[in-house]
């Protein structure tokens, strides 16, 4: 526990107005990070950002959920949470290194209650309404979201907020 108490804190510490690293999410995801599985891709001098800070946090733990859900038989286990600045806007990202996503069905999966797998041969559980309610909180703070397979494998699935 002692890695993630000191990553919370220098994360705190250096972005006290971005709710994504707050003690809440971070106290969420100790677990995760302790073991080495979450890794963390902080760019220096985010832009403040316009959002609801318990929405953007259920934005990032439904995603983080996901990437864990669906890598979990992947050889690579890590989960990659990202934060850059592009121009004026602030991206997360969240990548899972798992099988991705088939192109066909990239636009379909922020449909409520959409599942990639079929019913008798999921091997995940869940109901689909997850990046569902991802893409709801996302456009409410006026952002936008997308996913893309990554070309280095897996699922990325990025949240694009406008500057505040």
């Amino acid at each position: 526990r002692q890695r993630g108490r000191e990553v919370m804190t220098a994360v705190a510490a250096e972005f006290p107005d971005i709710s994504i690293f707050s003690y809440r999410l971070f106290s969420d995801m100790l677990g995760l990070l302790d073991s080495g599985n979450l890794e963390l891709a902080l760019e220096p001098d985010l832009p403040s950002a316009s959002m609801d800070r318990d929405a953007l946090l259920q934005v990032l733990v439904n995603l983080v959920d996901n990437a864990i859900k669906f890598a979990a038989n992947a050889q690579d286990k890590r989960i990659v949470l990202q934060a850059r600045a592009v121009g004026t806007e602030l991206v997360l990202s969240v990548r899972d290194h798992g099988p991705g996503v088939p192109a066909g069905q990239l636009r379909r999966i922020f449909q409520p209650f959409y599942r990639g797998e079929r019913e008798l041969t999921r091997r995940t559980k869940g109901t689909g309404i997850g990046l569902a309610l991802v893409a709801g909180l996302v456009q409410r703070m006026g952002g936008r979201v997308d996913a893309r397979n990554h070309p280095a494998g897996g699922l990325e699935v990025r949240v694009v907020l406008a500057g505040a």
